[in-house]
């Protein structure tokens, strides 16, 4: 199965469904997120599909609309960006703010945002 198949099929399985837009977001990011790994220490979760489940998937578990719909959320401690981007990327109404100390995972965040 691939990273897009397995992202999608996990989100249904909470009940969430991800549209052709978030899907191609999720790509992007999880693109970014291996690539940047490679000389920033993001994450130890490399395999696409794993990236897909244990990050993608996972930092959508407390997405509620009522809480997170037109919402402005601040993602303290934000490392790779999980769960704010995903969240983000489920729901672009939310205003998201994402906070961490290490400048490098900034520069990440904000190539990450931008595209």
């Amino acid at each position: 199965m691939t990273y897009l198949e397995t992202l999608k099929q996990s989100a249904e399985a909470i009940g969430l469904s991800l549209s052709d837009e978030a899907l191609r977001r999720f790509a992007i990011y999880k693109d970014e997120l291996l690539e940047t790994n490679r000389s920033l220490n993001l994450t130890a979760i490399t395999d696409p599909e794993e990236v897909a489940v244990k990050h993608m998937v996972d930092s959508l578990t407390v997405y509620n609309e009522k809480r997170f719909h037109n919402r402005t959320i601040a993602d303290v401690g934000t490392g790779a960006g999980f769960p704010g981007l995903p969240l983000k990327i489920y729901d672009p109404t939310m205003r998201l703010t994402l906070i961490d100390s290490l400048a490098k995972r900034l520069a990440f965040l904000e190539r990450v945002a931008g595209e």
